[in-house]
């Protein structure tokens, strides 16, 4: 396992000793120019068959010669990548950059993945981590698990091929407890609960429909769809995103209150009944009901207890989500490392407790 650090697309580009060099201003300015010059003589929406010639390969039996445009676009695509590659000699762990994406139709039906691409290998980046499971949702077709984004349009794959012509490596970014309201809401899978009765829209606003990593379901159906994205051959591996609980949504009592973790679905609570039968006493109930303790340090015990079962639960999730995963593909997780400043921490993301699970973790 190793610790990976990762840029975001949407926020600023961390710098690693002796990263990949970008390429040279120049040259990056010429590439949009040639980039656009090519896409402006391409009709709308792209097809299968431009699509095809953008690597010329199936385009061959249509045409004699790609057109110039493309071969100019070319092969300042391959002067950048190989720029991006060069890198230095040392340990290639120290020259990677990343960045995080996530994609849009425009990507696949205009082609616009290539201006995504170009703007990032410019930069120097070497990975491209793409938002493939977002609010109840899949980036690609064929799911047994989710609905796709776009029904009929296979934006995962078009990046895929166009991140591996480049050299790129591409993960899957998957928000893996963060699921979309309309899921909650259905009723169909819980979500989680905390003790005053706060959703997590209040916690953390809008899109942050949070489920419980105790239910089967959840389970189920995130298992099917890392399964799935194993089993495409688009991606070097998977990052998971949102593996905890939602923040706190009210100001935390000096003594911590047992009531400001969000578990108190119903899964949860006959997950602690099960797995922890010693805590589920009418004492440490009453505890979980109305905050309450015989002294300060049984409250402190049992608050340490409370909080440890919760990550506990998220452990098991992982490990059987790791299960599903063949060795081959490389998995991923993105945690907060605020959450270990508070020994209370609602999020109960102990992600260093779970590092044999993964190939690499980053930092937020």
């Amino acid at each position: 396992m190793r610790l990976a650090i990762a840029s975001c697309l949407l926020l600023l580009t961390a710098t690693l000793p002796a990263l990949a060099a970008p390429s040279p201003p120049g040259t990056s300015h010429r590439l949009d120019q040639a980039r656009e010059t090519y896409l402006a003589g391409l009709p709308r929406p792209i097809s299968a068959h431009d699509w095809d010639m953008r690597f010329r390969a199936a385009g061959w039996f249509w045409e004699a010669q790609p057109p110039q445009s493309l071969l100019k676009y070319e092969k300042l695509v391959q002067e950048v990548a190989q720029t991006a590659q060069a890198g230095d000699p040392g340990d290639p762990f120290f020259r990677r950059k990343a960045i995080w994406v996530r994609p849009y139709a425009s990507d696949a039906i205009d082609l616009r993945v290539l201006e995504v691409l170009d703007r990032a290998q410019a930069m120097g980046v070497t990975e491209v981590y793409l938002e493939t499971f977002y609010h109840g949702q899949v980036s690609y077709l064929g799911s047994r698990a989710f609905p796709p984004r776009w029904p009929k349009l296979n934006v995962a794959k078009v990046y895929a091929r166009e991140a591996r012509h480049r050299g790129i490596k591409l993960y899957a970014w998957v928000h893996a407890l963060r699921w979309g309201e309309d899921q909650v809401q259905s009723g169909w899978v819980e979500g989680v609960a905390n003790g005053y009765g706060d959703s997590p829209l209040q916690a953390e606003g809008k899109g942050s429909a949070f489920v419980s990593p105790s239910s089967p379901k959840v389970a189920e159906k995130l298992g099917t769809v890392l399964e799935e994205i194993s089993n495409l051959g688009y991606f070097d591996g998977i990052w998971l995103d949102y593996m905890r609980y939602p923040l706190a949504s009210r100001p935390r009592p000096g003594q911590g209150d047992p009531r400001l973790y969000w578990g108190y679905s119903n899964s949860t609570r006959a997950a602690l009944r099960k797995k922890r039968p010693e805590l589920d006493t009418p004492a440490f109930r009453t505890f979980l009901v109305d905050g309450t303790a015989p002294n300060p340090e049984m409250r402190k015990k049992w608050l340490t207890e409370w909080r440890g079962f919760l990550s506990a639960e998220l452990k098991d999730l992982i490990a059987t989500l790791r299960a599903k995963v063949p060795s081959t593909v490389k998995l991923g997780l993105v945690f907060h490392p605020s959450s270990y400043l508070s020994a209370d921490d609602p999020r109960a993301q102990d992600a260093l407790e779970w590092l044999p699970y993964f190939d690499e973790i980053s930092p937020m």
